[in-house]
């Protein structure tokens, strides 16, 4: 059609090289299997006695597995920040941000000699523009101590100058799909089960165990970044699936009264024989959840979403504040004196800590120090209850009614998801796992 700009014929090009394809995307990242990949494996082993007792089995039996070379995939070019000296002068800057906070009310991380204590830089004035320490994106992650996502935002923008933030210059991210990671699992189990005697069957059954991993987990999520590549191991902690204490009873009764029961009589078997009940009971200890922080103190943002947060309570002060409580304003998880007026776990940047604040945010270059899912969230229990009769039409041809009541006695069970000190929504519990009490009433053709 005519005035219409012209579409310049792009240039097909393959192969393509890492430093081409980044100089069209700075985003670039790569991913590769390890070639030495090698097929996981698992090493189990168990132990256990039983024994009858009036008709029913007990048996007690420990239980173990080692879970070898498992697949994980992370990222082998993280941000740099000790040795090219930024890490330093990413303190100064902060401390002179914080002096200037101080002096003059605003936070502003250039060198002020007029300014008792203020530094001067020497890694800012090598980058582009002097790393645009005026700029209010540059100033809010001074700030908040993200050193990590400084350098990222600085190398993706073309800022870096001679300062090296990544070993691997035209990427952002090089992940390898390789065999690190590894699971124990060491657990207690109690089982006793009682085969039909008199119209009643149960099995109730209880474990005591631990699982560790240094990954989540997450079956189909392999990728999971290393929070600190200097030290993959201090990732090592509960899995999301772990549950310390489980105990669960299952079991059926048949009423004694129909055909072929104690109470046969005729005149009652329409109405009142055939009728069974059955039930399910689980009760077992709260999912393991994080205290988060999420902030890219020595990476960046995208890979420091399992970021802790830091405290230096102890584990015993922590478990007495981060209990399920029911309050006026809806379910928490956290006590009421952690959570500061605005709702999160943290005061602002440059403030205080209001009163009872027990959590912070990590320094720049520096990791959470709460172990990762080292809480447990509220118990779960549920009860799930059926009423059912079978009426015989003829050989072969039954009809069946049952009457279910899934979560029988409308008991709530909070599910609590990590918790983000820097959130509005901190120590508030949104989500439960079972809903609210159903009951559904079927008839059944059988035949």
């Amino acid at each position: 059609s005519q005035g219409l700009p012209a579409v310049p014929v792009p240039v097909f090009k393959v192969p393509r090289t890492f430093s081409e394809n980044y100089q069209l995307n700075p985003f670039t990242a790569f991913g590769l299997p390890d070639p030495d990949l090698r097929t996981p494996y698992v090493q189990q082993w168990s132990l256990g006695i039983q024994r009858e007792i009036r008709g029913a089995v007990l048996e007690a039996r420990y239980v173990g597995n080692h879970s070898t070379k498992m697949f994980r995939a992370y990222n082998l070019n993280p941000v740099e920040l000790r040795t090219n000296g930024f890490l330093e002068d990413f303190l100064r800057a902060r401390s002179n941000g914080n002096l200037a906070r101080q002096a003059v009310g605003f936070f502003d991380p250039n060198y002020n000699p007029q300014i008792p204590g203020s530094q001067p830089l020497a890694v800012f004035p090598n980058l582009v523009l002097g790393g645009l320490l005026n700029h209010p994106i540059v100033r809010s992650l001074i700030d908040t101590g993200e050193a990590g996502q400084l350098g990222f935002v600085y190398h993706v923008n073309g800022l870096s100058g001679p300062v090296a933030f990544y070993r691997n210059p035209v990427s952002v991210a090089s992940n390898v799909v390789t065999n690190y990671s590894n699971v124990t699992y060491n657990a207690l189990q109690i089982d006793v089960q009682r085969r039909a005697r008199r119209g009643f069957a149960f099995q109730a059954n209880y474990t005591w165990a631990r699982v560790l991993s240094d990954s989540n987990g997450v079956a189909q999520h392999r990728f999971e970044d290393i929070r600190d590549p200097r030290n993959g191991r201090i990732d090592r902690a509960r899995p999301r699936f772990d549950i310390t204490h489980a105990f669960k009873v299952n079991g059926v009764y048949d009423v004694p009264i129909g055909r072929g029961r104690r109470l046969d009589r005729p005149a009652l078997n329409p109405i009142l024989g055939g009728w069974a009940l059955s039930g399910i009971l689980t009760w077992q200890s709260g999912s393991p959840f994080s205290i988060m922080s999420r902030r890219g103190t020595l990476n960046s943002s995208y890979f420091s979403t399992e970021n802790t947060a830091s405290s230096t309570a102890t584990k015993q002060e922590l478990d007495d504040l981060l209990k399920f409580r029911m309050t006026a304003n809806g379910p928490y998880i956290v006590a009421a004196s952690a959570i500061g007026s605005d709702g999160r776990g943290i005061a602002t940047d440059g403030q205080a800590p209001f009163n009872g604040q027990v959590f912070s945010h990590p320094g720049p270059g520096e990791i959470g120090t709460l172990q990762q899912r080292w809480f447990s969230g509220p118990p779960t229990f549920n009860l799930d209850f059926a009423l059912f009769k079978q009426f015989s039409i003829r050989e072969a041809h039954k009809l069946e009614f049952r009457m279910e009541a899934l979560n029988t006695l409308n008991h709530p069970t909070w599910l609590v998801s990590d918790q983000d000190i820097g959130s509005v929504l901190f120590g508030r519990v949104t989500g439960s796992l079972y809903g609210p009490r159903k009951i559904q009433l079927s008839l059944h053709y059988r035949f």
